[in-house]
């Protein structure tokens, strides 16, 4: 009888063991979207013909930064004044620091921020730089 009971005892241990590994913690999931701080120029800033304009840009994310993405255009046109992709590697922040001569004698030119980070989340930034 005492080896029953201890066979039993086994056999209902190897049970809870089993249960329990097969409980995984729950991985949760990624919802928050990166974050894009224009550090210069801000958003509807000024400058003239020949200025040199310097575009600084930080993305961040909270878990893991994919695809970032700077595209300045000229307004009147739409044509292409600049487009830097970079991925991030999975970093938590990148950095995009450039220069732009201002050369056309558009009224604005347009920049695009977007940054991605590796569960999908996007933000999109439009802004603009008035040329005077």
């Amino acid at each position: 009888m005492k080896l029953k009971s201890v066979g039993s005892f086994i056999i209902l241990s190897a049970s809870v063991l089993a249960v329990l590994s097969s409980c995984k913690k729950e991985e949760t999931k990624d919802i928050t979207a990166p974050v894009i701080e224009r550090v210069s120029p801000k958003d509807h800033a000024y400058a003239d013909e020949g200025d040199t304009v310097r575009f600084t840009i930080h993305f961040s994310d909270d878990k893991s930064l994919g695809a970032v993405s700077l595209h300045i255009t000229e307004a009147l046109n739409d044509s292409d004044i600049l487009k830097i992709e970079a991925n991030a590697g999975g970093n938590l922040t990148y950095t995009i620091d450039t220069t732009v001569i201002i050369r056309h004698s558009s009224n604005q030119y347009n920049y695009e921020l977007k940054a991605r980070d590796l569960a999908g989340n996007e933000t999109v930034s439009d802004n603009h730089v008035h040329i005077r």
